[in-house]
């Protein structure tokens, strides 16, 4: 126990690929050793279970020799040329004399000399031996008695024993050494997607985000890791240039407004408090900057709040068709020189989404319309295809270039600067429409042409079909 827990404590202290040596070497030369052990004790076992009938073929010969030719000293020699370590021989005559002995090393007196008249095979078991024992008959024209072959097992085996061991021994060393250089190898080349990844950690940490791992073609876990790591750099480097880029513009759009206070502050402190004209000018102007400043706020904290996990959004049936039309009424009013259209090819659709948030989407996507297109009618359209359904606003403005268009749902992105801070615009519009379409499995996509207008079309799943 002690050796494992020294094992244990210092493997902590080794890298990865000692590791998988060590551990591989060690389960190997174990494994090794177990299946020696039981191989050892079957070829032990076969062993022992053949013995009856080696004696018998042993009996057999002795037999033979004694009918040819019963010379005492003939005998004597066939015997002990015979006889091998652990055996002993015997030839008893019909009154339990010995006539005839050889042995070596036999190491005991059991069992006594007894005639039989019919073969049989024992095993005697002692507290020192295990003695397997064979008697058969013999006769010849001048004799009668018993040929008596005894195994000393102990003294028969050992040499068998050592033998065995010293093979099996070196042989579990040979295969640990063996297996602890296929494991040495085999982890070089498995740890190597590792040792990369860990030298794009430490070239990330010297230069940035921008390293990735060297793409592998393998479809294991090894392959499925690295291209985890790269895509979850991905992610990483894109939020990181998000939250820097999001940082900038807000500084940037929170910059000008305090700008302009601080400018009609000092204008006021130090000479506009006492003329009117400049006093009110200077208020309204202050007044204007914070609104503008608190719908950015408010934009902002809009924008964080749709970047919460989906669980926390509340979700109803709802009727696309219903809530739009309710939409045109409250623009009516507000536009009454735009001619606003529902046009519809199924009004009994629903979607699951939280209807204020519904409402939401569609309040940024028609106030840009109006806004920033010049158009003087805008459609909104609803239309089934396959289980989705299809919502847009169109309009006949004066469009979006190309270059635009990829960028237009980035935070703080304007196509025109001057002309969205005239309108009162925090370029934050898109960016939570999209994240609030997103977070309800749905997409949205934007189509336009210079001079012909700009289409905007949502997709959300369709649950519910009366």
């Amino acid at each position: 126990m002690k050796g494992v827990k020294w094992l244990i404590s210092k493997q902590n202290s080794l890298s990865l690929k000692y590791k998988l040596l060590l551990w591989s070497s060690l389960c190997m030369f174990i494994f090794f050793l177990l299946f020696n052990r039981i191989l050892f004790e079957v070829i032990l076992y076969e062993f022992k279970e053949q013995q009856q009938e080696e004696m018998a073929k042993k009996a057999q010969t002795v037999s033979t020799l004694f009918s040819i030719n019963d010379d005492e000293d003939k005998v004597n020699k066939w015997l002990t040329d015979m006889v091998i370590n652990g055996e002993r021989i015997r030839i008893i005559d019909s009154s339990n004399m010995v006539h005839y002995e050889a042995s070596s090393l036999y190491n005991t007196n059991v069992p006594d000399a007894v005639f039989k008249k019919d073969s049989s095979f024992r095993k005697i078991k002692t507290n020192d031996y295990v003695l397997y024992v064979y008697r058969t008959p013999i006769t010849t024209n001048n004799f009668t008695g018993t040929i008596e072959v005894s195994w000393n097992m102990k003294v028969i085996m050992h040499d068998i024993i050592e033998s065995m061991q010293r093979v099996l021994f070196w042989g579990g060393t040979a295969a640990a050494i063996v297996s602890g250089l296929v494991g040495f190898i085999l982890s070089r080349q498995l740890l190597l997607p590792l040792r990369e990844m860990v030298r794009t950690m430490n070239n990330i940490l010297q230069k940035g985000l921008n390293e990735r791992m060297p793409l592998y073609q393998t479809k294991d876990e090894i392959g499925h890791l690295t291209n985890m790591f790269n895509e979850m750099m991905d992610e990483v480097e894109d939020s990181f240039n998000q939250q820097k880029q999001f940082i900038e513009d807000a500084s940037h759009e929170l910059r000008t407004p305090v700008t302009i206070l601080e400018g009609h502050f000092n204008l006021l402190n130090r000479w506009g408090k006492d003329n009117p004209e400049i006093l009110e000018e200077s208020l309204r102007t202050s007044m204007q900057e914070v609104k503008r400043m608190k719908q950015l706020v408010t934009s902002l904290l809009e924008l964080t709040k749709t970047d919460v996990e989906e669980k926390t959004f509340p979700k109803e049936i709802i009727n696309p068709y219903d809530r739009l039309k309710q939409l045109i009424e409250d623009f009516n009013p507000m536009y009454p020189n735009i001619a606003f259209f529902l046009h519809e090819d199924d009004k009994d659709v629903a979607i699951l989404i939280d209807g204020q948030q519904f409402d939401q989407i569609f309040r940024i996507l028609v106030d840009n319309a109006l806004k920033y297109s010049k158009s003087e009618e805008i459609i909104l359209n609803i239309s089934k295809v396959n289980e989705h359904i299809l919502l847009s606003v169109i309009d006949k403005g004066i469009g979006i270039s190309p270059e635009h268009l990829q960028n237009l749902f980035n935070r703080f992105y304007r196509v025109d600067q001057s002309r969205s801070r005239e309108e009162g615009g925090s370029g934050l519009g898109l960016s939570i429409a999209r994240n609030l379409v997103k977070k309800y499995k749905g997409t949205i996509e934007i189509q336009s042409e210079v001079g012909e207008g700009t289409v905007v079309t949502i997709s959300f799943p369709a649950v519910y079909i009366s």
